[in-house]
């Protein structure tokens, strides 16, 4: 039996029963206050144009949380234009404006026919944040989930626009909610309360696409755009048009545009070698800008199914090479590829009888990029009976984009959007449709997007020129971006004379040794760009024979927004007396211990003293001021001579490598700040024979 103890607050005495029916209601009442808050319904309506009744039906129905079941029918309780093929707008006002992140809009019949959503705020300044196009979907019913982005101003109204003359339809809207939260899970949930189950996801952009404007687009076809990484080069393709090589009867050749105060300039044609008689096209460019992947094999006056690769020389584009690709074959006259940031994935868009049908994507992978490895199906998760085709993956090496057939969508071909789950390259998220701001009820494909993901090119039917395929951009809300990446650019010197030099950039991981990707710098201005993906520390260099890197290291493993940094990269000449710091060597803090992510440094120092066999060196010890001198003089001795051995150990001959011991004698930086001495603890080399 319960002790009915009593429980004393000064004047205020409550037995343990009694206390626990208090508190439930309590509880309860927080639970439904907190419910209340999540998500907020229209009030009151301001404002109705075409209604199909004044009572039901009506532009009413659309107040108060969602009540018009079973949803999928027509039904008295949601508001629908008075015909089939009509424009209408909805204005609906709230108790209590606020500060948003998302609108839902629940379309209980016939969703796809909204085609604009305006915020309204309290200084009645209008804000648009969808658009889209009448489309009949699939879906007899679905929750448009508008993402906003956080508002600055608090939403006072929403101005929904419903156009059926396109698509023809009984659509409904049965009611209009936002809420203060970026969750579209927390809000499914509290959805489910309300009854409003078996939600599709339809995504949604925050601005309009954008042509890129008759520069760019002509009454031609304009196909295949790739914008570089950096964002400031677009490379696609014109189909028999004037200006190509052979002019009309030119099936397809290759132009470039650049991006310079805020327009794109005139297209150019890229010419020899890149552009001959026969169709040509760029599937990717590197993020230096100095290697193009291209359609088909070329030869002297001929081209044949396949795919080649230029680099840029110091007179201009080499003559492209054939990849090669062990068991490469294709039974489709279709083919599309994409040469990832690292140069050492490649994915394919062909026909083979490992496949599911039709074109299906593969991946193939190289250690030096030279040479690949058989083609590899990404698995049913992304591939269908039908055609997948134009895969793109971005900046981050996780995030695809591809065109499908075989995917419920829009038109004829829809991009759709997955992430890569693990190194395996089979398992991925499901793919989600990109949504009506860009796929459309035509044929919509070739989706790339810049490193810093702020926004994505593609082509489409819809709109364009004359009925032809027209590229265009549109600004990508942060749900739709790619892992946030670092952008590195800079120059490639010469340690001693400032030269600037052509050289390859190598990047790793510093965890695992594992060489990550190669670049390589412009051959006259020794200007390189590599893209580092979050998630890891990285050691980079520049190499070139004849030469010592000079190596660099960063730490990505949590950035959270796209970065841009500038870092000239160093080679010293193989001279005697040439002295150079080892950057990528890390020691356990006071000891002379090495640890992990040092041995990447350290075998490129065996390679090097391999490669070059009658050089010698001399390993130069240096720690910051702190702590009694005699012990950092030691220091500085045990830390080089942990080097060596870990060079004799793996067969140098020790009388090639001297040592130094200087402590904190010779300071490069002040020992003022943590910061400038970690400056001074350092290993430095000097090679004292050639």
């Amino acid at each position: 039996m319960l002790r009915n103890i009593k429980i004393n607050y000064g004047n205020f005495q409550l037995n343990t029963i009694a206390m626990k029916a208090y508190l439930s209601i309590l509880f309860l009442f927080i639970l439904r206050w907190s419910d209340a808050q999540l998500i907020q319904w229209a009030s009151e309506l301001e404002f109705v144009f075409k209604q199909y009744e004044e009572d039901q039906w009506s532009g009413k129905e659309t107040l108060g949380p969602p009540d018009a079941f079973p949803h999928g029918t027509l039904n008295p309780n949601a508001y629908r234009l008075s015909k089939e093929a009509m424009y209408g707008t909805v204005v609906v006002k709230y108790d209590k404006p606020q500060q948003i992140s998302q609108i839902l809009i629940v379309e209980s019949n016939e969703p796809g026919r909204i085609v604009e959503v305006a915020l309204v705020d309290t200084n009645n300044e209008k804000h648009v944040v969808f658009s889209g196009t009448p489309t009949e979907l699939p879906e007899r019913h679905r929750v448009l989930f508008v993402n906003t982005g956080r508002t600055e101003y608090k939403v006072s109204k929403i101005e929904l626009n419903v156009n059926t003359i396109p698509s023809p339809g009984w659509a409904q809207i049965d009611a209009i909610g936002m809420a203060d939260s970026p969750n579209e899970q927390l809000l499914k949930e509290e959805l489910k309360k309300y009854g409003v189950m078996n939600m599709q996801e339809e995504k949604s952009f925050v601005s309009d696409k954008e042509s890129l404007g008759k520069k760019v687009n002509t009454p031609y076809t304009e196909n295949k755009p790739i914008i570089a990484p950096d964002g400031k080069t677009l490379w696609f393709c014109r189909q028999n048009f004037p200006g190509n090589v052979k002019g009309e009867k030119d099936e397809q050749d290759i132009y470039y545009s650049t991006f310079i105060n805020g327009k794109w300039t005139e297209p150019q044609n890229a010419g020899y070698p890149l552009n001959n008689k026969f169709a040509n096209g760029v599937s990717a460019v590197s993020p230096d800008g100095n290697t193009l992947l291209l359609i088909n094999e070329y030869g002297p006056n001929s081209v044949k199914t396949g795919l080649s690769i230029s680099h840029k020389t110091s007179s201009g584009w080499g003559f492209p090479k054939p990849l090669e690709i062990a068991d490469y074959y294709n039974n489709s006259i279709y083919a599309d590829h994409y040469l990832a940031n690292n140069g050492k994935v490649l994915l394919l868009a062909v026909e083979r009888n490992d496949g599911l049908g039709d074109q299906d994507l593969f991946v193939c992978f190289s250690e030096d990029g030279e040479v690949w490895g058989p083609p590899v199906n990404l698995g049913r998760t992304i591939n269908t009976e039908k055609a997948e085709f134009s895969p793109f993956l971005a900046a981050d090496d996780k995030t695809l984009y591809f065109a499908s057939e075989g995917h419920n969508g829009l038109g004829k071909s829809d991009i759709f959007y997955s992430k890569r789950l693990d190194d395996t390259w089979q398992n991925w998220s499901k793919p989600k449709n990109i949504g009506t701001a860009v796929n459309t009820s035509g044929w919509d494909a070739y989706y790339s997007v810049s490193a810093a993901g702020d926004y994505a090119y593609f082509i489409s039917t819809k709109g364009s020129v004359q009925g032809s395929k027209d590229i265009y951009r549109i600004a990508l809300p942060d749900e739709f971006k790619p892992d946030p990446v670092l952008l590195i650019t800079g120059n490639v010197y010469n340690a001693k004379t400032g030269e600037k030099l052509d050289a390859k950039i190598v990047f790793e991981s510093l965890a695992t040794g594992k060489q990550e990707g190669i670049a390589r710098a412009n051959p006259v201005d020794g200007s390189y760009k590599i893209v580092l993906p979050r998630g890891k520390k990285y050691g980079y260099w520049a190499k070139a024979k004849g030469y010592v890197s000079i190596s660099e290291h960063i730490d990505l493993s949590d950035i959270n927004e796209y970065q841009e940094i500038k870092k000239d990269l160093y080679l010293m000449p193989i001279e005697e007396g040439q002295l150079f710091t080892m950057n990528n060597l890390f020691f356990e803090q006071s000891l002379a211990s090495l640890r992990q992510e040092s041995f990447p440094e350290l075998d490129r120092l065996l390679s090097f003293l391999e490669e070059n066999p009658t050089v010698s060196i001399e390993l130069r010890g240096h720690t910051d001021n702190q702590g009694p001198s005699k012990l950092n003089y030691d220091l500085s001795q045990n830390r080089v001579e942990t080097i060596k051995s870990y060079l004799t150990d793996k067969g140098i001959l020790g009388e090639r490598i001297s040592l130094k011991a200087f402590g904190p004698s010779k300071p490069i930086a002040s020992n003022a700040s943590e910061e400038t001495r970690r400056l001074n603890r350092r290993v430095e080399i000097m090679i004292t024979d050639e």
